[in-house]
């Protein structure tokens, strides 16, 4: 327990903390909401209780994408890294399109659905209407977690959560309920959450990218080695060059090094 419980700590202290600080962006923007009434506290609860099922796809995928990112960064492949952090990218988009028209047209029938009154509907309606579309930038902040605690830098999970949670939610929630009341809090939350979102994504690009030089660096690759090289196929060792085998001489070739091995 005692061998291997730091580097589990390394990774579960700093998700803690990111867990922690959620519910301190929630408690503010709930009390806000309640200075607007019963009604307007129904129509945040109704949103909060369709998010999850609307959404459970996007907040699975940070489970699984992390094994792939950790495995593919074990073998040294830093560009399907970069591969798979995009196709998660692709993949939460297509379905934020999928269902954002879902909710656009759907609107009135949740609304009748849970028998709401006209307050309750309208935060049900800037919801399906606003805030489903930047639910993207939510995404993409999954993504980045998961690719951040693979990558070993758990960290900058943390501060990108507790940014979300803290500096993405109160301003934006203030300014909104003083301009646009509840259904501004909705509004507020969702503008929060889709910069601190995009500004993780560019982060974690960027953190691939100079893994990716640091490990080229490190292994002192000669310029005449041709290192584009495509995906290998799964399970596969092999090393395809982009040239014809007779042209091949040994300043193409590497030595065996470590991670080889």
């Amino acid at each position: 327990v005692k061998r291997y419980l730091k580097p589990m700590m390394l990774v579960a202290n700093p998700a803690i903390l990111a867990n922690v600080a959620t519910p301190i962006g929630i408690a503010y923007s709930v009390a806000t909401i309640a200075n607007f009434g019963d009604s307007a506290i129904a129509g945040n609860t109704i949103v909060a209780r369709i998010t999850p099922v609307a959404f459970a796809f996007l907040f699975s995928l940070s489970g699984a994408v992390g094994p792939i990112i950790g495995q593919n960064l074990g073998a040294g492949l830093h560009d399907r890294v970069r591969e798979t952090i995009i196709d998660s990218l692709k993949f939460t988009a297509g379905y934020i399109l999928l269902m954002w028209p879902i909710f656009y047209f759907g609107q009135d029938l949740l609304t009748s659905f849970f028998g709401a009154s006209p307050d309750s509907a309208s935060m049900v309606q800037v919801f399906s209407t606003w805030v489903v579309p930047l639910t993207f930038f939510t995404g993409a902040l999954f993504v980045s977690n998961a690719a951040f605690n693979n990558l070993g830098y758990p960290m900058r999970a943390t501060y990108f959560n507790v940014g979300r949670a803290t500096f993405g939610t109160i301003p934006f929630v203030y300014y909104g309920a003083e301009y646009y009341g509840a259904q501004g809090v909705l509004i507020g939350q969702a503008i929060g959450g889709a910069i601190i979102g995009a500004i993780s994504i560019v982060a974690c690009l960027k953190t691939v990218a100079n893994l990716r030089n640091t490990s080229i660096t490190d292994h002192n690759i000669d310029d005449n080695i041709i290192i584009s090289r495509p995906p290998l196929t799964a399970y596969s060792s092999a090393r395809t060059f982009n040239c014809p085998t007779h042209e091949l001489t040994e300043k193409h070739f590497i030595k065996p090094t470590k991670l080889d091995a």
